[in-house]
């Protein structure tokens, strides 16, 4: 696919994604991480409280040390202990969600109504298959940055302005391992193709569409740049203003990350469907079948 026909399946793919928004059971399955992400957050920042102290102070104090048991260190440390913690959450429940969210995306597409539930089972009953597919993708972005960090860290300290280079080529890298990868989900929840198979496909199609895929990948990740930056000031925040805007920094962070998601996930089932069926950008889908926009 040419470059134009790239940016022409690009933006397509956008506004049939916010057109998505009429469906509003779309967002439940990103709502159901968003507050996964959440329970982490009040876990962490509420960890005296009984309901959750029995595991949580040791597991603080195991990670970041006894200092984190005191406040405002435990709000502080929100977005460190969410990073801890996010990929496993994303393997074991972002897989189920985000492939739940490619079947509705797929179906709306296709002039078709799916609920939550037949789209939540449809995609449960691939779940092992997206939890070994979410481990490929999570554990290839886990390597790229803790490989960088280990060798380039102590540059934060010794030279910063090159540590910042460092720090946006290893989110490039990372970025570019989720583009390659991106199709997995949709091959093996909309295809039913094995994991292998799925990775295989996942491989040809950003071959063919190397720009749109890691735009429509990338473009969504760039609304992290404004919660990110407000995350370094964190410490001058608490200390200048009230410890506990650092926890609405975080839940600023996590709606970001629910929209950015949406963005993202939307756009690529669009695409795939495109690449995948031979659909000409504003064609009718195939089996559609005349039911009707839903």
């Amino acid at each position: 696919m040419g470059l134009i026909d790239q940016i022409n399946a690009l933006i397509w793919g956008w506004v049939e994604t916010f057109r998505a928004f009429s469906r509003r059971v779309a967002l439940l399955p990103f709502a159901i991480y968003a507050a996964g992400q959440a329970a982490i957050l009040a876990a962490i920042g509420g960890f005296a409280y009984p309901v959750v102290s029995w595991f949580m102070v040791p597991l603080l104090r195991w990670r970041f040390g006894e200092s984190v048991l005191h406040y405002p260190n435990n709000f502080l440390v929100l977005r460190a202990g969410l990073g801890e913690l996010d990929p496993f959450l994303a393997v074991f429940l972002g897989a189920v969600t985000a492939a739940t969210g490619i079947v509705l995306f797929g179906t709306f597409y296709q002039r078709r109504r799916v609920g939550f539930g037949e789209a939540w089972s449809r995609a449960s009953s691939r779940y092992w298959s997206l939890v070994v597919a979410a481990v490929i993708a999570v554990g290839l972005a886990q390597i790229v940055t803790r490989t960088s960090y280990a060798f380039f860290g102590y540059l934060a300290e010794e030279s910063p302005r090159t540590f910042r280079v460092v720090r946006g080529s290893t989110i490039l890298v990372v970025l570019f391992v989720q583009a390659v990868l991106v199709y997995t989900a949709p091959y093996i929840v909309l295809a039913g193709r094995s994991v292998r198979a799925a990775v295989g496909g996942s491989l040809v199609l950003f071959g063919r569409t190397p720009v749109a895929t890691f735009l429509l990948v990338a473009m969504p990740a760039a609304l992290e740049i404004l919660p990110l930056w407000l995350w370094r000031q964190s410490a001058t925040i608490a200390h200048t203003f009230s410890p506990v805007l650092v926890p609405l920094l975080m839940v600023i962070w996590v709606v970001v990350l629910f929209f950015a998601t949406y963005v993202t996930l939307g756009g690529i089932t669009r695409l795939f469907l495109h690449l995948t069926q031979d659909e000409a950008p504003g064609a009718a889908v195939p089996g559609a079948g005349g039911e009707g926009r839903p």
